[in-house]
């Protein structure tokens, strides 16, 4: 069994190195699953020089997510989140109440910054 089962160390690096943002930035982060994942191989002059992040992780479950959500999101001080969660996530593997806690527990995160929804 992997001991980063949600894969909070795939972007710590990256992390590490993005400045608080500027004064008037509107800071993006995309996360996700393989979709959000391949967006910045697809497309990298849509993200390059604008302060977007891409921190989508393929295969990833929306309880993966959350478990991240913090290093790979908050702590980024965004002003607008893209999240695409759910494709990964099947009834197979997460009851739909699970689902709804997991965002449940996101919204309250984000709220506590100050931020709208």
């Amino acid at each position: 069994m992997s001991k980063d089962w949600s894969f909070i160390k795939r972007y710590a690096k990256a992390d590490s190195l993005v400045p608080p943002p500027a004064p008037g930035e509107k800071r993006v982060v995309f996360m996700g699953n393989s979709i959000t994942d391949a967006w910045i191989n697809a497309d990298p002059s849509f993200f390059l020089g604008k302060p977007y992040y891409d921190r989508g992780i393929s295969g990833q479950t929306t309880g993966q997510m959350l478990v991240r959500f913090r290093e790979d999101v908050i702590n980024l001080k965004p002003a607008v989140v893209v999240i695409l969660a759910g494709i990964t996530t099947s009834p197979k593997t997460t009851a739909l109440r699970d689902w709804r806690m997991y965002l449940a527990t996101l919204f309250p995160w984000w709220n506590w910054r100050g931020q709208a929804i």
